[in-house]
């Protein structure tokens, strides 16, 4: 069940990571990402 959660998390958020993913490849600081309700 948690990681379930986790995982429908990612998806919702999903650009939101790729673009901080990218930000910290560029050296800056990622950007905050609604947590898990």
């Amino acid at each position: 069940r948690p990681l379930g959660m986790v995982l429908e998390w990612a998806a919702m958020h999903q650009q939101e990571l790729l673009d901080n993913w990218n930000r910290l490849d560029r050296d800056q600081l990622p950007r905050r990402i609604e947590p898990l309700q």
